[in-house]
């Protein structure tokens, strides 16, 4: 009983020490490799092309498909950055 219990605190643990780096990564610039300039606004948000293709299909093609831009600043001009910041997090 006490081994399930240690158990599942450090799956907590570890389930928000991972919430808060994947937030993080979106937040600096330390080890981003692609940069997002959103809306009319220009919201800028960094992100890891490996990261953001292993968590969504969409970003998979976008980014690592045979017509992904290799280009290091992606501009997305018809999208408010809210939106994009509650789709990255």
């Amino acid at each position: 009983m006490c081994l399930l219990i240690l158990y599942n605190y450090f799956c907590r643990v570890t389930f928000v020490f991972c919430l808060l780096r994947w937030n993080s990564v979106f937040d600096s610039e330390a080890g981003s490799d692609v940069i997002f300039l959103v809306g009319p606004e220009q919201w800028h948000f960094p992100g890891n092309r490996a990261a953001l293709a292993d968590a969504n299909s969409v970003f998979q093609a976008m980014l690592l498909g045979p017509m992904a831009s290799q280009d290091t600043t992606i501009p997305f001009e018809g999208v408010d950055g809210r939106v994009f910041d509650n789709l990255l997090r």
